[in-house]
C-alpha cells in the first residue's frame, strides 16, 4: 500500500473496530473482506461483511456519537437507536460499532471515533449497502507527499 499520513495507532484502532463489527455481522458462515484501492492521489481501504446490511436512512447516523445501530433484518428493516446508554436489542460490540439484534452492548462511540480519526488525517469515511446482503465501510485518505513514512503525531 502506498504511504499515507496517519497515526499508526489510530489507523490500527479504526480498522480493528471495523473488523470486529464486520465479523460480528457476518455471523457464522459469513464472510469479511478487506482491501485497498488506489485512485489517483488517494487510497481507499475497505472492510465489508456478508451480514444483513444497513438501511439507506441510517447510514449517516451510525457515525454520530452515542448511536447504536441495528442492521437490517432478513425482511429488510432496521433502525438506529440514538439513545445511547444501555438497553434494547441492538448495541455496540468491542469498542463500540454497530451490532445486530442480540449483540453485546457498548457506548455507541466506535464508528464516531473512526470518523474522527479519518477526518483528522484529511480523510473521508463512508458506509455502503452491498445489496442484497452486506455492508461496506470505506476509509479514504490522501496519499502522503512525504518520504513514505507514516507519522505518529497529529497533523
Amino acid at each position: 500500500m502506498p504511504p499515507i499520513r496517519v497515526s499508526a495507532n489510530e489507523l490500527e484502532r479504526a480498522l480493528g473496530n471495523l473488523l470486529r463489527n464486520a465479523a460480528e455481522h457476518a455471523a457464522s458462515g459469513g464472510q469479511v473482506r478487506v482491501g485497498a484501492i488506489q485512485r489517483g492521489s488517494r487510497i481507499r481501504v475497505y472492510v465489508e461483511d456478508s451480514g444483513p446490511g444497513m438501511s439507506v436512512r441510517d447510514r449517516w447516523r451510525v457515525f454520530q456519537p452515542f448511536t447504536r445501530g441495528r442492521r437490517r433484518s432478513a425482511r429488510g428493516t432496521g433502525s438506529i437507536d440514538g439513545t445511547g446508554g444501555t438497553g434494547g436489542t441492538g448495541g455496540t460490540g468491542g469498542t463500540g460499532g454497530t451490532s445486530g439484534t442480540g449483540g453485546s452492548r457498548g457506548t455507541g462511540l466506535g464508528l464516531f471515533l473512526v470518523r474522527q480519526c479519518v477526518e483528522r488525517w484529511g480523510g473521508v469515511v463512508r458506509v455502503r449497502d452491498l445489496h442484497p446482503r452486506g455492508c461496506r465501510f470505506e476509509l479514504e485518505f490522501p496519499l502522503s507527499p512525504t518520504n513514505g513514512h507514516s507519522h505518529q503525531g497529529a497533523p
